[in-house]
């Protein structure tokens, strides 16, 4: 959990609701949050930047990872893409390399009004199927199933 007013990331317990540790990271102003493996990302609303911090332990990796974002808010992670929704001027939501925080495009998605969460749908369960695969498929068992008639018929006729 991040307080902005208190400077500090809380961790909790998700299933009984307990604290774990009131004061994972200290003197960050959080305000969005997002976990990538052992990371944890931090905007943080005071300093126009995204910090990142080790998970287990509350330690900052690297607490300006990413700078020069205007009011940064929400964040979320998406295979190797940090999104960081920016609400000062313009209200757009960046891109950005998780492992580098090389920029990929500062300015990916214009939107209205103030982003201050980012959620990021799991992709569909229904896969995507290669219409060339298709045809290499279909002729495949077409040709199983002559094969598997000429050998009846021939087992016919010498019967």
């Amino acid at each position: 959990m991040a307080e902005v007013g208190g400077q500090k990331i809380s961790q909790w317990d998700a299933v009984t609701g307990q604290v774990i540790n009131s004061s994972l990271v200290s003197d960050f102003a959080a305000y969005g949050l997002a976990i990538s493996g052992n990371r944890l990302f931090a905007s943080n609303y005071g300093s126009d930047a995204v910090g990142v911090f080790d998970l287990a332990t509350g330690s900052a990796i690297d607490a300006n990872f990413i700078t020069g974002v205007p009011t940064p808010k929400g964040l979320a992670v998406e295979g190797s893409t940090l999104y960081v929704a920016s609400c000062d001027t313009g209200n757009y939501i960046g891109t950005y390399n998780l492992n580098t925080a090389a920029t990929i495009n500062s300015q990916y998605m214009q939107v209205v009004g103030s982003p201050n969460g980012l959620f990021i749908a799991p992709p569909s369960s229904v896969p995507e199927i290669d219409p060339t695969s298709v045809g290499s498929v279909l002729a495949l068992v077409l040709g199983s199933l002559g094969l598997l008639e000429r050998r009846r018929l021939h087992l016919t006729a010498t019967a």
